[in-house]
């Protein structure tokens, strides 16, 4: 239940990634008919594979989609149980490394990243997505894989905190992540992909007061907050 959850921080956006995989024909959506498709990570992207299965009716396809988890996915492939693959991950080096030792360096047994050609329309009437371009050559550079941009979707990762969670907390808090990530994106490069959340009142998750507070600068000083008081206070004195 989000109706109380405020954003503090964007920390990344997960990347739809739908592969059809080597040694099949599967070059596009309309090839999916009769497959089944592996699911990275089971119920977390089950809602994402609701919204494809709605949008291009794929149960009438007789479409399969199949939980999996991430150390099952080489045993599957080798086995031929699934023919496409779903997976939604962070575009950054490690997870992308990942990605390519999932498939073997050869031409011939290339996956294929298949375009969600809807995701403007997706993204229009689910506001959790965004419609994304994949940049070409972002999985692997020779052969280009994608071979051009392409589209499909991501969904933004927050950082979320209570809503009644106090303007002050929610500063502080804001402030200690933006001003301690450049120390550890050397351990963790994820971080350099922090953003400040929408402002929009039709945001998802509406942005908490007191990160609002810190990245349009509008930061408040003891002073500024209680300075009446103070003044009031020593003419009372």
């Amino acid at each position: 239940d989000l109706k109380g959850a405020r954003t503090v921080v964007v920390i990344t956006h997960g990347v739809l990634m739908l592969l059809g995989l080597p040694g099949t024909s599967i070059t596009d959506i309309d090839h999916l008919k009769g497959k089944t498709i592996g699911v990275v990570g089971g119920p977390v992207n089950q809602r994402i594979a609701s919204v494809l299965d709605s949008e291009y009716d794929l149960s009438r396809s007789k479409v399969k989609f199949q939980d999996i988890t991430l150390p099952e996915v080489a045993a599957a492939i080798h086995n031929k149980k699934i023919q496409a693959l779903l997976l939604v991950t962070p575009i950054s080096g490690r997870y992308l490394t990942m990605l390519r030792n999932l498939f073997p360096r050869d031409s011939k047994k290339s996956p294929t990243l298949l375009a969600i050609d809807s995701a403007g329309a997706i993204a229009a009437a689910v506001g959790a997505y965004e419609s994304f371009d994949i940049p070409k050559g972002t999985i692997r550079g020779s052969p280009a894989i994608p071979d051009d941009d392409l589209t499909t979707l991501r969904v933004p990762i927050y950082l979320i905190a209570k809503e009644k969670l106090s303007t002050d907390v929610a500063t502080q808090l804001t402030q200690a992540i933006m001003e301690t990530r450049g120390s550890m994106i050397g351990e963790h490069p994820i971080l350099a992909q922090i953003t400040a959340p929408s402002t929009e009142k039709d945001a998802p998750i509406p942005i908490h007061p007191g990160a609002e507070a810190y990245f349009s600068g509008d930061v408040k000083t003891i002073f500024d907050k209680y300075g009446d008081t103070f003044f009031y206070a020593s003419i009372l004195l």
